[in-house]
């Protein structure tokens, strides 16, 4: 975080799905999941200036919508709301997490959007209060503001953090192979017996329990991958190219469309980095945040 009197900067960062199991579907027509969200080292910037009035958004990204539709302008509006702000924002948003990839860009954009504004203004709320609000903008965004590693139920906003009984650096590999999936599409096609869910609800336990690196490629497991793989054979390409050069495990993150593959040496992370750059895949080199 760095900050002056007039401008605030943040780094609002990606996350990947460790886990994630589809539990039940809902009476309002959403799933109940379980779901293990990791935050790593890849991060848009959020700026924050003083301005005459109002909400003013601004973007490195030509596809993002400038208006009330877009998650940084939703948050804004609700927190300033709610804390009855009078003063003008201006934000300016550096995105550098691919959209529509699985890797929580927009969620993590309105959660440091709240606690920047927080900041800014000094408004003083605390965690319980930026969680309401949070919970208004998405099942996402509330991980977010609570910590680098959680457990996530319900739509994944009921959260327990979780931390490893020994200190272990993953680092992470995470390829975009360049177009969008929707989550939302992808959940309608999803069919509970197609895939190896299950109520489990220790998804990664030997990993957490023990630290336990040999058993996490075990334990990777996404019951929307059969989904998604499916329609973009391309996914299951990059897992098995990813196992290839090293990965302990690999996985599409949520929906996709990016998978990520974890290393226990950085060496090996970019090694294997390089070997998959492509004309229209982005490849990034990251770690977990702890």
């Amino acid at each position: 975080m760095a900050s002056s009197r007039n401008k605030l900067t943040l780094k609002s960062p990606a996350k990947i799905n460790l886990g994630l199991r589809i539990i039940k579907k809902r009476a309002d027509g959403y799933h109940d999941i379980e779901t293990i969200f990791q935050m790593i080292s890849i991060f848009d910037t959020l700026t924050f200036r003083q301005c005459g009035s109002g909400i003013v958004f601004k973007t490195n990204h030509k596809n993002l919508p400038l208006d009330g539709n877009n998650f940084v302008v939703k948050a804004a509006k609700l927190l300033l709301q709610e804390a009855e702000v009078k003063q003008g924002v201006e934000i300016f948003l550096e995105k550098t997490i691919p959209i529509g990839a699985g890797l929580g860009g927009g969620s993590s954009n309105a959660a440091f959007t709240l606690i920047g504004l927080n900041n800014f203004f000094q408004l003083n709320l605390n965690k319980k209060d930026l969680l309401k609000i949070a919970l208004k903008l998405g099942s996402d965004v509330p991980f977010f503001l609570y910590g680098s590693t959680a457990l996530g139920r319900g739509r994944g906003e009921i959260l327990t953090s979780l931390k490893l009984k020994k200190h272990i650096n993953l680092h992470v590999v995470v390829v975009f192979p360049g177009f969008f999936i929707s989550t939302g599409s992808v959940y309608e096609d999803f069919k509970f017996g197609l895939t190896s869910n299950s109520k489990d609800n220790n998804i990664l336990a030997p990993f957490f329990e023990k630290g336990d690196t040999a058993e996490l490629g075990f334990c990777l497991i996404n019951d929307l991958e059969v989904i998604v793989c499916k329609k973009y054979p391309i996914l299951s390409k990059i897992k098995k190219k990813l196992v290839k050069f090293g990965a302990i495990g690999a996985q599409v993150s949520g929906s996709g469309s990016s998978v990520f593959g974890l290393f226990l040496q950085r060496e090996s992370a970019i090694i294997a980095a390089e070997k998959l750059k492509m004309k229209d895949w982005q490849v990034f080199l990251a770690k977990t945040i702890d």
